[in-house]
Formats: structure tokens, sequence, C-alpha cells
């Protein structure tokens, strides 16, 4: 009987412990059956960047090279906040909407790569490393989230943003937004 005590308490602990490891460890890979997403720790955030996007960084550049890191974009969003809204919603159960509706502080942060005609091509996520639904989230999952939001996010580019290589630019979904 102590054996199978024992056994049981042995098994208890090891599966408690593998199930209760972070997906989003600072400097690793979480991979997913869809897409596999960098980690990277910044003060109290995390990021995550598909592994396959080739432009992680937040320096724009102008087509002749030069940095841009001054330049803000002109460009107007062809979208509404309320979209991006109902898109992370639709991706959450009851329980994580529950979890965040109306929270102060917590958001989903994107940083968007667009293409020359506006058109969002990669996204990069940020948000708190505390996020009690983000942290749960599978590769899978944001990489459902991360189509989704690719299809509303467009804009408008100036003549000015169209002597930029690739138009950067970031938008967040506050939790405390969310009804």
């Amino acid at each position: 009987m102590k054996m199978k005590w024992l056994f049981l308490m042995f098994y208890v602990g090891i599966t408690t412990n593998v199930l209760a490891q972070d997906i989003y460890v600072p400097g690793k890979i979480a991979e997913g059956k869809s897409a596999a997403y960098h980690c990277v720790a910044n003060g109290i955030f995390l990021r995550l960047y598909n592994v396959n996007n080739s432009d992680t960084t937040w320096t724009m550049v102008y087509k002749n090279g030069e940095s841009a890191s001054v330049y803000e974009p002109e460009a107007l969003p062809l979208f509404k906040q309320e979209e991006l809204i109902e898109i992370f919603c639709s991706e959450l159960t009851a329980e994580e909407l529950d979890k965040i509706r109306g929270k102060y502080g917590y958001f989903l942060g994107l940083m968007i790569v667009c293409d020359s005609e506006g058109n969002a091509e990669e996204i990069n996520f940020w948000f708190r490393n505390n996020d009690p639904i983000l942290l749960a989230f599978s590769p899978d999952r944001f990489y459902g989230l991360e189509q989704r939001l690719k299809e509303v996010l467009k804009v408008r580019f100036s003549t000015t943003d169209r002597t930029i290589e690739s138009i950067k630019y970031v938008e967040a979904i506050g939790y405390k937004d969310i009804d």
C-alpha cells in the first residue's frame, strides 16, 4: 500500500510540475503545430515574434538605406479599434473573457509591419509577463489570432510614408476596453 501511495504522489508531483511549466520562456522558442514564436523579455513585458518573420526590429529604414528612427508614419488606419477587440474576444473562451473584462493595466500589444500596399505582413505580440490569459495561449492560438488580425489591419499610406521600406506601427487592445 505504501508503494502505491508513494507512486501516486510521485506521479502527481511530476504531472503537476510538467503542466505548470511556462509556455513562453524568454530566449526560448515555443512551438505549436502551425507556428513557433520566439519569446523575448523586455522589462515587465514579453514580446513574441513568429520565427518566420523576417523583420523583428522596431527600426524603420528609408528605401535609400538610411535609418528612419525618428519617423512617425502618417498612414490612415482602414480599420476600427472595435474590430480588433472583436477579433481578440472571439479567440477567448467565456471564462477567459470573464477574467480580463475591464481589467486595467493589461493589454495585447501589436507591432505591425506593412507591405508596400499597407497590408499587415507581420505581427509581433507583446503583453505583461504576468498576464493571466496570454501566458497560457498556445502558439497555435496566437497564430490563429495573427491570421485573423492580418485580414483587417490595413492602412492608407501618405506620400511621405511611401519613402519608407517597411512601415511599422503599434496598436493595442486594452482589456479595460472589453465589455
